[in-house]
C-alpha cells in the first residue's frame, strides 16, 4: 500500500501505473467510510496529475480556508482539506460531472469530518512519505 489511513474513514491507495508524458499516476484507490450503521465503499482505478497531488500535500501542510483537493483527472472524485473555525475538515466527495444525461443514472455521496490534529498529522505524514518521482 502507497498511502493508508484509517481516520476519519479507511482510506487506501495503491499505485498501479505511471505516465511521464503528462505526468500523472493511476491509482487503485479504496475508501470505506461511515456513519453509525450506515456505510459507503468507493473502489476504483483513477488517474490523478502530479501537479494536483503537489497542490494537495501543501495544503496538507498547512491547510488554508479554502478547500484544496486532490482529484481525480475526470473530476469524478475528490479528497479535500481545509480549515475552518470548528478545525481541520476533510472532505471525501464522489462527483457526477456528467449528471444524468449520459446513462440515465446519476450519484453523489459526500462526507466531511472535522479530524483531530493526531489524524491530521498521520494524513499529511502518509501523503509525505509517499515516494515522488516528478
Amino acid at each position: 500500500m502507497d498511502i493508508q489511513f484509517n481516520e476519519p474513514f479507511e482510506f487506501q491507495l495503491d499505485v498501479v501505473e505511471v505516465d511521464d508524458h503528462v505526468p500523472s499516476l493511476r491509482a487503485h484507490v479504496h475508501i470505506n467510510m461511515g456513519i453509525g450503521k450506515s456505510k459507503l465503499i468507493y473502489d476504483d482505478f483513477i488517474w490523478i496529475e502530479c501537479e494536483v497531488w503537489d497542490r494537495f500535500l501543501k495544503a496538507l501542510r498547512s491547510p488554508p480556508i479554502d478547500p484544496v483537493s486532490l482529484y481525480d483527472m475526470d473530476e469524478h472524485c475528490a479528497l479535500s482539506i481545509h480549515r475552518s473555525e470548528q478545525g481541520v475538515v476533510l472532505t471525501w466527495n464522489l462527483l457526477d460531472p456528467y449528471g444524468f444525461c449520459i446513462c440515465q443514472q446519476s450519484m453523489t455521496a459526500l462526507f466531511t469530518a472535522v479530524i483531530t490534529e493526531d489524524a491530521h498529522a498521520k494524513i499529511r505524514e502518509a501523503f509525505e512519505d509517499f515516494p515522488s518521482w516528478w
